[in-house]
This record gives structure tokens, C-alpha cells and sequence, in this order.
């Protein structure tokens, strides 16, 4: 169970932070060079920790989302953790998300609100001076409620700015509905096929450099480590668009009709080869039942 790993991960962290502080206490009295190295060692062990811990996250979000309709305080105690709260907190907006009838009426009114805040905001980069509140809401309606009186052009660009961001994330919640989450599905597929002959192209490329140079092969091997690495990020990606929806990646997954949506051969072996299994809510509410008794 999620909630398991979360519990050991915090315990995990907490451990090596512990190890890091006290090693930090004898650096400072004798500036020892393998010290200091061993503190590296263990920032990298933690920042490679809290990376598995978001992956995990995502992996798993389904599980969150059951937290928060069946145990939203305990959930609350997993964003308040000292260790892991703040990877979780970074996908909060997310775990609002539930399946829902969405229209393009509620897509079109999520776009309109942040073309009109993105106005103001090209507006605003103009200006010189103090802002009037009246004369900007009374152009730019959404500010409405959100500043008073004369404001400096860097605050109200701020609030600007926020209400973007809450707009954008607004839309996701969204857009990770069928049919909407058809089109950025397609779109990011691409860009792993394009990454993919990429690095193929590019392993042929370290191939031809053998025997060529040092510099040759060094060169070569760079821009073949940088296309994997890129593959990897977008794959990753990829993966965490569709594990916010579970009920979709299952569909995919098993049903034909993805393979009828005509995408091509690569798009459906990747998605099939996605490692995921759906929580079964019943049997997960038991678990959760005995675990907190």
C-alpha cells in the first residue's frame, strides 16, 4: 500500500537528514575532506529518495485519491510531514481530481478567463506607476475581488500570476478527462517517438565513432547519454499524465477500442507495456480498515 511506503520513505529521509546533521557538526569542527565527502554521498542518496518517492507518488495516485474521499485527514498528515509533505504538496491541485461530465463549455470558460488575465497582464508590463483597481477591473473583470484600491505594478502582476496558475491547474482537471485528454496523449506520444529514433540515431553515431578519436567518441557518447536522458523525461511525463487517470489507462490498456482511435503501432505497444495495476476500492477499504484499527 501506498500509504506503507509513504510511512518508511518519511522514516527513510528523516534518518539520513539525522546522519547529515551530525556529520555537518563534526565537518565544522575538523573541515575533514571524506567527511565532507560522505555528506555528499548521503544529499545525493536523499535527493535520488525524494525523486523514487514522487515517482511512486504518481505511480500510485489512486490510492490518494481514496485517501482523500475515505481518510482526508490522514492525507493531511502525509502533506504536513516534515520529510515527504512538501513532494506531496506539489501535487495537491491533483488530488482534487475525480471522474466527472465535462463539457467544452467548462474548457472554453477556463481558457477565456486566463486569455483575459493574460491580457491585463501585457497590459500591465506597459504601465509605469501605481495601478488604480477601478479602471483595471473595470476592463479586466476577473481581477474583481482581487485587488482594492492603488497597487505597484509587481503586486498586481503576481496576483496575476497566481490566478493563472490556479486557472491552469483548474484546466487539467479537466483536460485529464476523456475526450479532452485524447489530444495531449497524442501530442506527447509524438514527442517520445521523436526522442526514440533519436536515440537510435544516435547510438548509430557512437557506433561510426569508434576508431575516429577520443574526442569523436566523447562527443558522441555525450549526445547519446543527453537523448536517452530526454527520452526518459518525456516518457515519464507521459506516464504521469496517464496515471491521473486510472480509469482510462486501464481502458487503454485492455480494451480494443484504443487500437480503432487509429494510433499507430509504437503509440499502443508503449502504452500496453505501462507496469500498472488498478486498486480494487473495496479490498483497499478493508486493508485501510485492519491498518488503522
Amino acid at each position: 500500500m501506498l500509504v506503507d511506503y509513504l510511512e518508511k520513505s518519511s522514516e527513510e529521509l528523516r534518518m539520513l537528514e539525522e546522519k547529515i546533521q551530525k556529520l555537518d557538526e563534526e565537518y565544522r569542527k575538523c573541515f575533514d575532506k571524506e567527511i565532507r565527502q560522505e555528506m555528499d554521498g548521503i544529499k545525493k542518496e536523499v535527493r535520488h529518495k525524494k525523486t523514487e518517492v514522487y515517482e511512486q507518488l504518481m505511480k500510485n495516485i489512486q490510492e490518494i485519491y481514496l485517501l482523500k474521499k475515505y481518510y482526508p485527514a490522514l492525507l493531511d498528515v502525509f502533506l504536513e510531514d516534515t520529510q515527504i509533505g512538501m513532494i506531496l504538496r506539489r501535487k495537491k491541485w491533483l488530488f482534487d481530481f475525480k471522474i466527472l461530465t465535462a463539457t467544452n463549455k467548462d474548457l472554453a470558460e477556463v481558457k477565456n478567463k486566463r486569455k483575459e488575465l493574460s491580457d491585463a497582464r501585457d497590459f500591465l508590463k506597459k504601465w509605469v506607476g501605481k495601478i488604480d483597481s477601478k479602471s483595471l477591473v473595470a476592463t479586466w473583470s476577473m481581477l474583481k475581488g482581487k485587488i482594492k484600491g492603488e497597487n505597484e505594478k509587481d503586486e498586481v502582476l503576481t496576483i496575476i500570476q497566481n490566478e493563472e496558475d490556479a486557472l491552469k491547474k483548474r484546466g487539467w482537471l479537466i483536460i485529464l478527462h476523456e475526450p479532452y485528454i485524447i489530444k495531449p496523449l497524442k501530442k506527447i506520444m509524438k514527442k517520445i517517438k521523436k526522442t526514440s529514433e533519436d536515440v537510435t540515431q544516435k547510438s548509430m553515431d557512437v557506433e561510426k565513432s569508434k576508431g575516429n578519436g577520443t574526442v569523436a567518441e566523447y562527443n558522441a557518447t555525450k549526445a547519446l547519454r543527453e537523448a536517452q536522458k530526454k527520452k526518459k523525461m518525456v516518457e515519464k511525463k507521459c506516464k504521469h499524465l496517464l496515471y491521473a487517470n486510472p480509469e482510462f489507462l486501464m481502458k487503454i490498456k485492455t480494451e480494443t477500442r484504443w487500437d480503432k482511435m487509429k494510433v499507430d503501432i509504437f503509440t499502443n505497444n508503449f502504452i500496453k507495456k505501462i507496469d500498472y495495476t488498478p486498486i480494487k476500492e473495496e479490498l483497499w477499504l478493508r486493508e485501510m480498515k485492519k491498518k488503522i484499527a
